[in-house]
């Protein structure tokens, strides 16, 4: 049995002035792994970079509870490799948000990069990617593990498409952004 090991905890934020919303929106990703998966090369445990939540922050906070702390609760989660309690778990999601930064300059002073998209599954009547056709955006289909998706990919510095992007994100970060950056292994 193995435990996810989450060893870093970034965010990244969209201001509401650049947004046109009325709250600052962030993203939220995580820096970890399974203690059992290792790699080949040196027997070290496999780590990347995963969008986690986005969302205004009492939205991240909400997702942060429902769907990552109470794994804390019976071990299956733990920062940085110890014994995490929900609190703790939800205590280092507000601090990085309270330090989170632009995407410039996570990309330019943390190594951080996000590559923005939205993925819907494809012959389903989704209602975020009939709105994005009407935009003007076009698709590419993509199949992975047995299904297949339409993703519409953003550039996230031009305002238009960050604007879109952020109306239009649904589900899980997994779905909606791709991240990398140091520590991958």
């Amino acid at each position: 049995m193995s435990t996810h090991i989450t060893d870093r905890i970034f965010a990244i934020r969209f201001p509401k002035e650049e947004t046109g919303h009325y709250a600052d929106r962030y993203l939220v990703a995580e820096l970890g792994g399974d203690s059992n998966l290792r790699t080949n090369r040196g027997n070290r445990r496999c780590r990347s970079w995963s969008a986690v939540h986005i969302g205004m922050d009492w939205e991240v906070i909400a997702k942060c509870c429902r769907y990552s702390a109470g794994d804390c609760a019976g071990g299956m989660l733990k920062l940085k490799g110890r014994a995490t309690t929900p609190e703790c778990y939800i205590r280092a999601y507000r601090t990085a948000m309270k330090n989170a930064v632009s995407s410039a300059v996570a990309r330019e002073m943390d190594g951080i990069t996000v590559t923005a998209r939205i993925r819907c599954i494809a012959n389903k009547d989704d209602y975020h990617a009939k709105e994005l056709v009407k935009a003007g955006r076009t698709s590419r289909t993509v199949t992975e593990y047995g299904e297949t998706y339409n993703v519409f990919d953003f550039d996230l510095g031009n305002p238009t498409d960050l604007k879109l992007w952020l109306d239009h994100c649904h589900g899980y970060g997994w779905d909606c952004a791709v991240v990398h950056g140091p520590g991958e292994v």
